[in-house]
């Protein structure tokens, strides 16, 4: 009777899964980093357009009205207060205001106010 032996090279084999392990798990982590950096982008934006971009602290107040007149006041040389017509009114805080005794058209941040008072005409 004849003997058959069979060689085996496990080294070879043992080679080339591990290969393709660490290739299918590298695959796996890029796809996971993916998955984790998206979530996030998305998150943020989820965020921002929730809130709209305006702080609460930065909010015009709902009685500020275009058209009307206020007596504004806030601390610089001492406390100044001017009589203003608001002419346009952006959410973030800002306001478009026209002084009426120079007639100057400028801009004015409502978190530098420290006081309005409506002002009857």
């Amino acid at each position: 009777m004849k003997h058959t032996t069979w060689k085996c090279e496990p080294r070879k084999s043992l080679a080339l899964v591990g290969g393709l392990t660490m290739r299918l798990l590298s695959l796996v982590l890029l796809a996971l980093v993916l998955v984790v950096l998206v979530s996030a982008l998305l998150g943020g934006c989820q965020q921002a357009r929730s809130t709209g971009g305006v702080t609460r602290s930065s909010a015009v107040p709902g009685f500020i009205q275009e058209g009307k007149v206020y007596d504004f006041g806030w601390y610089g040389n001492g406390v100044t207060q001017v009589k203003l017509r608001v002419l346009k009114i952006r959410p973030e805080g800002w306001l478009q205001v026209q002084n009426l005794k120079s007639g100057d058209v400028v801009w004015i941040n409502l978190n530098l106010v420290f006081a309005v008072q409506e002002v009857e005409q």
